[in-house]
């Protein structure tokens, strides 16, 4: 069954722009986007009661309805305006108009929809504007997870799919569990239903085996074969090398740990969209204990260090693509510092620090960097700067794949 025309994005602002006059409500166009197809956002005005951004969904139905992006309370105009430039970096091409009415009444008596809850039975529908949908990959088995949460940690791909949203607000996703046999999508997705698929670090070490890494790698062949745009970090990158056919070993350096150093970008790099934005070289946070070896056939290298030959890759196989990163642009300083705690016996065994105290004042510096980013003397000590501490800058690698890689698939399937 055909779908009925739409209406060009011009015409349909025009029309809004009317009505919402006749109804004695001012609107206005803050942003002029594509004629024909740009998505249109809403900001409501509540004229001191709040702002309210709406984006364009469709409903479980397929009958188009409005997101409450910014949440179901009215918010601050500098959280509505910080979402709205999130967006426009993302998709240039989309309008937004302001409507002025102090009941926030949402436009042409059009539903809100809430977001999707986590575990339950999802019905994709074509969507004219939309926002994505991402699966997002634990990376380790429950009783690991466990662990971290004695230490204050959330979950890898709990923290993964916040990041996402605070990205993207107004994106959704789940999670799957393919370490402790749930690799299962919710009833009534499939993969090829998905916007992109995200698999960040894990406590688990390819060159081990066992099922629990086997399982990973079948759905990350799986994810290839669907032609979803894939992402990862640290255990992702080296799970979808292995899935492509490449290889793993134990870093014959030993671990990079808190901070990767003097990160450069290989000629293929410097023209890749994943690293658009980088200086020729630059730091990220990093804590991992094996690496790539070997890329599988037609990978491409996009930057290095003297640490590890392969610091991030672009892998294409069986129709797929996947960007990847072996630090961690998803994690900042309080991450890192939890971590040290976590592996603070094997930091020592290591030499990585001459004794617990050390150790233990390292994390405190972190800490206390992230507290007051503005403390100079603890940068200039830690040895971090901008790259690390701009929360901007260390995740731009996310931010490249949402604009490069996953922004064409949601327009290519409009």
């Amino acid at each position: 069954m055909m779908e009925p025309p739409r209406l060009r994005t011009q015409i349909t602002v025009q029309a809004l722009t009317r009505r919402c006059h006749a109804e004695g409500r001012p609107a206005f166009v803050l942003k002029r986007g594509d004629p024909d197809a740009g998505a249109l956002f809403l900001k409501l005005n509540g004229l001191g009661q709040g702002f309210v951004v709406l984006a364009p969904v469709r409903d479980g139905t397929g009958q188009p309805a409005w997101l409450k992006a910014t949440g179901p309370e009215p918010v601050d105009e500098s959280v509505a305006s910080a979402y709205l430039e999130r967006q426009r970096r993302i998709d240039p091409d989309l309008w937004i108009l302001e409507i002025e009415d102090a009941s926030l009444a949402l436009p042409l008596d059009a539903p809100s929809c809430n977001p999707i809850p986590q575990g339950a039975a999802v019905e994709r529908s074509p969507i004219v504007n939309p926002t994505p949908l991402f699966l997002v990959i634990e990376g380790n088995t429950r009783a690991a997870v466990a662990r971290m949460a004695t230490w204050g940690a959330l979950p890898f791909a709990e923290q993964y799919g916040r990041v996402l949203q605070e990205e993207w607000p107004g994106s959704q996703f789940v999670i799957v569990r393919p370490a402790d046999g749930e690799s299962a999508l919710p009833e009534g997705l499939g993969l090829r239903d998905l916007d992109g698929v995200v698999l960040g670090g894990s406590a688990l070490n390819i060159p081990t085996g066992g099922p629990e890494i086997d399982a990973q790698i079948a759905l990350a062949r799986a994810v290839f074969e669907a032609g979803v745009p894939f992402f990862g970090s640290c255990w992702g990158l080296q799970i979808a090398a292995v899935a492509a056919g490449g290889s793993v070993r134990k870093a014959p350096h030993g671990r990079e740990v808190g901070v990767a150093r003097k990160i450069t970008a290989t000629d293929a790099g410097i023209r890749h969209p994943l690293l658009a934005g980088r200086p020729t070289a630059w730091d990220a946070l990093a804590v991992h204990e094996d690496e790539v070896d070997r890329l599988p056939t037609g990978a491409q290298v996009l930057a290095t260090n003297g640490h590890s030959a392969v610091q991030a890759a672009e892998i294409r196989h069986a129709g797929g693509v996947f960007w990847g990163v072996q630090y961690h642009p998803e994690f900042d300083l309080p991450e890192v510092a939890r971590t040290l705690d976590r592996l603070r016996p094997f930091l020592l065994a290591e030499g990585l620090f001459a004794d617990e105290a050390a150790a233990l004042d390292h994390g405190a510096a972190l800490r206390a960097l992230a507290e007051t980013p503005e403390r100079q003397d603890i940068a200039w000590r830690l040895g971090i700067d901008a790259d690390v501490l701009s929360t901007p800058t260390r995740r731009l690698e996310i931010r490249n794949w949402l604009t490069h890689a996953v922004t064409p698939r949601l327009r290519a399937r409009s």
